[in-house]
C-alpha cells in the first residue's frame, strides 16, 4: 500500500506542478483505500493572483532607447488607468534577455529586435526561441549603418576583416552576426564600448563599424571627419528581404555619410515578444489581461506621444519571420496606425514612370494617369512598339476639412497625392458643393471620372449595408485607400463621458453638424439612432456644435477627427475639449468612380500604382509630413492615418 500511495502522490504532484502538461485524473488504487493519511491539498487555481506583468527592455550598459521609454510609458499610462502594474526590467542584453524570456520565472515578456532569430540559427544559441516564443506586436524600426573606411567599396570586401559593434551583446551586436550570416561575408564580428569602437575604425585597426540607429540617434554625428569614412549599400536578397525592411539614405539622412545618389540599406523591426502561455498555464491570464488593455492604453498614449511612434504603431504589421502570438492577434490587430508613413519602411526609390503628356477637356486641364508599373525591359531583338499615351482623367472633389481645399493652390493634402501620383497639376479640379453633386458628376458624361474623397463602406458585407451605404456600394468602384481618418467623440476635459465602453454612451446626447452622416453610430452592433439610445442634436456647424459642448448642452459632438481638431484650434477651445478615449469608426479615404464608366474605373487602378510608387520612394510620406506631420506629432493637429 506504502508503493502504491507514493505513486498517488507523485503523480499528483506531477499534474499540480507542471500547468503547461496535459491535465492526469488520479483514480484511488483500490474503492474506499485512502490516499493520504491527512487531508490533500486543493490543486491551485490555474490562473495566480498576482496580474503583474514584467517586460525585459535593453541592456544595463545602454543609454535609454525608445524601448525602455515605450515600456516606461505602458507602465504609466496602465497605472493612470487604474489597469495592470507593469514592471520594466532592465537586461543584461538582447541575447541574455532572450535566455531569460525563456528560461527565468517572473519574466513576462522582452522588447527584442526581430532578427534574433537570424542570429539564433547563424550561431546556435538561444535554442528553441522559434518554437517557444512569439510576437504580440510590431513597435517601431531602426535603421542599419554600415560605415567603412575609406578603401573599402562594397560588403564583400569586408570579407575576414574586423567590423566592430558597439557591445558584446547589443542590438547592433545581434544584427551585424545575423547579417553577415545572411550575406555569406565571414567578417570578424567584436564588440567594444562605442567611444573605442570609433577610435579604432578611424585609427584604421578595423575597416567597419555597424550601427543599428533610432530616428533622431546623434551618433553619426560623433564620427571623425577627413577620414575617408562612408556608408555602404547593403545588398537585396530573398533571404534578407524575409527578416529585414529596406530604406533608402540620403546624405541628410546620413550626416554626409552617403554619395549624393544616395545607398541602399536594410531596417530591422523592434517587436514586443512573449512566451507562448498556454491557457493552462498561471502566466496566461495576466498576460491576456495586458493584450486586452493594450488598444485602451495605446489609444490613451497617442495623445501625449513622447517618443512620437505610439501614432504609428500598426498592430497588423508583419513580422519579420515571426510567429504572432495567437491570443493575442485579433486583439492587437485593432490598433490601427494614425500615421502610416512614419512607420512603414521605405523601399529602394522605384524607377520614375513616363510623363504622359498635357491633356484637356470640357474641364480645362485634366490629369493624366500614369502606367501602373514600369514594364521589363524587351530583348533587343524585340521589335520597338509604339508607347500609348494613358486615357486622361477628369477629376472632382469636395471639400473636406484637412483633406481637400478649394482654396488651396494644390487643392489640399489628398488632392496634392492624386496629382503627384498621376504627374500632373490639381488646378482643373471640378469642385462640387457636396456628395450628391459629386455623384451626379461621376455619372455623367463618358470622359474618364474620379471623385474625392469619400470613405468607403463596408463593401465586403452588403448584406449589413442599408440606405447610403449600400447605395455608394452598389454604384461605385472605390481605389485602394489614398488616407484613413477616425470618426471619434469631442468630450469635455475632466468629463465623465470617457468613452471607454459602448454602454457609457447609452442616454447621453450627441451633437452632429446637419447632414453629416451618421452610419457609424450605428455599426459594430451600437444601433444607437435607430433604437433612440442616444439624443442626437443637429447644429448648423461643426463649430456651432462645439459651442453646445463648451455651454453644457451636449455630451459630446461627433466628426471625424482631423477636422474637429482643426476647427478646434480656429475657434480657441483646444484647451477645454479633448478626444474620447476610443474612436468610433476608422474611415477608408478612397477615390471614386462610377461602376460603368470603364475607362474611370482603369483610372482608379492606374491611381492605385501612382500612389504605390509615391509611398515607395518617400513621397507620400514628405506629402503628408509636409502638411500635418510635425505639428500632428507635437499633439496639435489631428490624429490621422
Amino acid at each position: 500500500m506504502r508503493l502504491q500511495t507514493l505513486i498517488v502522490i507523485l503523480l499528483t504532484v506531477a499534474a499540480a506542478g507542471f500547468a503547461d502538461a496535459k491535465t492526469v485524473r488520479v483514480q484511488p488504487i483500490a474503492p474506499g483505500a485512502p490516499l493520504l493519511d491527512r487531508p490533500a491539498r486543493p490543486r491551485p487555481a490555474p490562473f495566480v493572483a498576482d496580474a503583474t506583468i514584467s517586460i525585459m527592455t535593453e541592456a544595463l550598459s545602454a543609454t535609454a532607447g525608445s524601448d525602455e521609454d515605450s515600456i516606461g510609458e505602458i507602465a504609466r499610462a496602465f497605472a493612470s488607468a487604474g489597469l495592470q502594474r507593469i514592471l520594466p526590467v532592465r537586461g543584461l542584453g538582447p541575447i541574455a534577455n532572450m535566455k531569460d524570456l525563456l528560461h527565468m520565472r517572473g519574466i513576462d515578456m522582452a522588447v527584442v529586435n526581430a532578427d534574433i532569430l537570424a542570429y539564433a540559427r547563424a550561431t546556435g544559441d538561444l535554442r528553441g526561441i522559434d518554437t517557444r516564443l512569439s510576437a504580440v506586436t510590431k513597435l517601431y524600426d531602426k535603421t542599419v549603418f554600415l560605415v567603412a573606411a575609406a578603401d573599402v567599396a562594397g560588403v564583400a570586401d569586408l570579407a575576414n576583416q574586423r567590423v566592430l559593434v558597439p557591445g558584446a551583446d547589443s542590438d547592433s551586436f545581434v544584427t551585424a552576426r545575423a547579417l553577415f550570416s545572411e550575406l555569406a561575408v565571414p567578417a570578424e564580428v567584436t564588440g567594444l564600448p562605442l567611444g573605442e569602437a570609433i577610435g579604432e575604425l578611424a585609427n584604421g585597426k578595423a575597416k567597419a563599424l555597424l550601427l543599428t540607429l533610432e530616428e533622431d540617434d546623434e551618433t553619426l554625428a560623433t564620427l571623425p571627419p577627413g577620414k575617408g569614412l562612408h556608408l555602404l549599400s547593403i545588398p537585396e536578397g530573398p533571404g534578407l528581404a524575409k527578416i529585414y525592411g529596406r530604406r533608402s539614405l540620403s546624405p541628410d539622412d546620413a550626416n554626409g555619410l552617403a554619395p549624393a545618389a544616395g545607398v541602399s540599406t536594410v531596417t530591422v523591426a523592434s517587436l514586443l515578444a512573449t512566451f507562448n502561455w498556454r491557457p493552462t498555464h498561471a502566466r496566461f491570464a495576466p498576460v491576456l489581461q495586458f493584450v486586452r488593455s493594450l488598444p485602451k492604453v495605446v489609444d490613451q498614449l497617442r495623445t501625449t506621444d513622447a517618443k512620437g511612434f505610439w501614432r504609428g504603431l500598426d498592430g497588423r504589421a508583419e513580422l519579420p519571420g515571426w510567429q504572432r502570438y495567437e491570443p493575442a492577434r485579433p486583439i492587437i490587430a485593432a490598433i490601427v496606425p494614425l500615421v502610416t508613413p512614419m512607420t512603414a519602411p521605405l523601399a529602394a526609390k522605384a524607377a520614375p514612370a513616363a510623363k504622359a503628356p498635357a491633356t484637356s477637356s470640357a474641364l480645362g486641364t485634366t490629369l493624366a494617369a500614369v502606367a501602373p508599373a514600369v514594364a521589363a525591359p524587351e530583348p533587343a531583338q524585340a521589335p520597338a512598339v509604339a508607347a500609348v499615351a494613358p486615357i486622361p482623367v477628369d477629376v472632382a472633389a469636395i471639400a473636406s476639412t484637412g483633406l481637400t481645399n478649394q482654396k488651396d493652390s494644390k487643392g489640399g493634402m489628398l488632392a496634392e497625392i492624386v496629382s503627384a501620383s498621376l504627374k500632373t497639376e490639381a488646378a482643373a479640379i471640378a469642385w462640387q458643393s457636396d456628395e450628391t453633386s459629386l455623384l451626379s458628376w461621376l455619372s455623367e458624361g463618358t470622359s474618364a471620372r474620379i471623385g474625392l474623397p469619400l470613405a468607403k463602406p463596408d463593401c465586403d458585407h452588403t448584406s449589413d449595408l442599408v440606405g447610403r451605404a449600400a447605395a455608394l456600394c452598389e454604384k461605385l468602384a472605390f481605389s485602394k485607400p489614398i488616407f484613413q481618418t477616425l470618426e471619434v467623440l469631442f468630450v469635455r476635459h475632466g468629463s465623465d463621458v470617457t468613452f471607454e465602453r459602448d454602454e457609457q454612451m447609452i442616454g447621453r446626447s450627441v451633437c452632429a453638424p446637419t447632414g453629416s452622416n451618421l452610419s457609424s453610430l450605428d455599426s459594430a452592433g451600437r444601433r444607437w439612432v435607430k433604437e433612440d439610445l442616444i439624443t442626437v442634436l443637429q447644429r448648423p456647424s461643426l463649430a456651432a456644435c462645439f459651442a453646445a459642448l463648451d455651454h453644457g448642452e451636449t455630451d459630446a459632438v461627433f466628426t471625424d477627427d482631423l477636422g474637429g481638431r482643426a476647427v478646434l484650434e480656429q475657434i480657441g477651445l483646444g484647451d477645454k475639449i479633448e478626444v474620447a478615449r476610443r474612436p468610433v469608426a476608422t474611415n477608408d479615404i478612397c477615390a471614386v468612380a462610377a461602376k460603368d464608366n470603364l475607362d474611370g474605373v482603369a483610372a482608379l487602378k492606374r491611381l492605385d500604382a501612382g500612389i504605390a510608387a509615391l509611398k515607395a520612394d518617400g513621397r507620400y510620406a514628405a506629402i503628408v509630413l509636409g502638411r500635418i506631420g510635425k505639428q500632428q506629432l507635437s499633439g496639435n493637429v489631428p490624429a490621422v492615418q
